[in-house]
């Protein structure tokens, strides 16, 4: 029952959420929520602690503090925490494990997080081999992707975004760009998936120019795949809200 969190200090919260697991009581969470001004705060500060957690014990409840953090913040929509999320998205190598856990889930923040997930789309991770697949990179995609769908007054801007992210074609109509600067495949693909969902008619010719080159893995998404993701009915699985108490409940 909630009546056992509602007289606990700040602190004594947060103490509560770092040591309950991985599935906290739903009662806590209702009572997190009840008192978001009080908490976000110092939730802000134990998130960006958390995600560096080392607790040595894989069987340390404290691994999943950061996870509950991170999910508050985002049901607060709580700014303060988006460039953790940044920092987080932005190196796979050392957040893959977060990221699992949080997906598409930073979407919740709506239009506000569109400069913060384009950033991570971006830039180049330094830690990561320019051939190898960035999950982060990829999952910011799909973050933007969630945003635009869920709120579409954001549509123009982020496809303005995914647009600038291909070449334009050349006077041959061939892709207008140096191969030895491509980049990685599966980001093409991760893009031309999400310009498809969002049936971005402007970019088909620049799209289908990079399927020519075999830059988009056909596993992912087929050449007869996006050129009928413009005519056929949108599948309700596309978007993914977040409710952080169906998600404990």
């Amino acid at each position: 029952m909630s009546e056992e969190y509602k007289n606990l200090s700040i602190d004594q919260l947060i103490e509560a959420l770092e040591r309950s697991g991985r599935e906290p009581p739903l009662a806590l969470i209702k009572v997190c929520l009840a008192r978001r001004l009080e908490l976000r705060g110092r939730l802000v500060e134990a998130f960006a602690e958390a995600i560096d957690d080392d607790w040595g014990d894989p069987d340390d409840v404290r691994w999943y503090r950061a996870v509950h953090f991170g999910r508050l913040l985002i049901a607060f929509r709580e700014r303060a925490a988006l460039p953790i999320f940044a920092r987080i998205y932005s190196d796979t190598f050392s957040y893959e494990s977060l990221i699992e856990w949080f997906e598409e889930y930073p979407a919740y923040y709506g239009p506000a997080a569109i400069d913060t997930f384009a950033g991570v789309v971006r830039q180049q991770d330094k830690q990561i081999q320019d051939e190898e697949w960035d999950y982060g990179r990829d999952m910011s995609i799909g973050v933007l992707e969630q945003i635009a769908l869920q709120y579409p007054a954001t549509r123009q801007e982020i496809l303005t975004f995914l647009r600038a992210m291909i070449p334009d074609l050349g006077a041959d109509g061939s892709l207008d760009w140096d191969e030895e600067e491509l980049g990685i495949d599966e980001m093409w693909s991760s893009i031309v998936s999400t310009l498809a969902i969002l049936r971005d008619a402007d970019s088909a010719d620049r799209a289908l120019a990079l399927f020519d080159a075999d830059f988009i893995d056909e596993t992912m998404l087929s050449r007869d795949e996006f050129l009928e993701s413009f005519t056929a009915k949108r599948s309700p699985y596309a978007v993914h809200r977040f409710d952080i108490l169906e998600l404990y409940g």
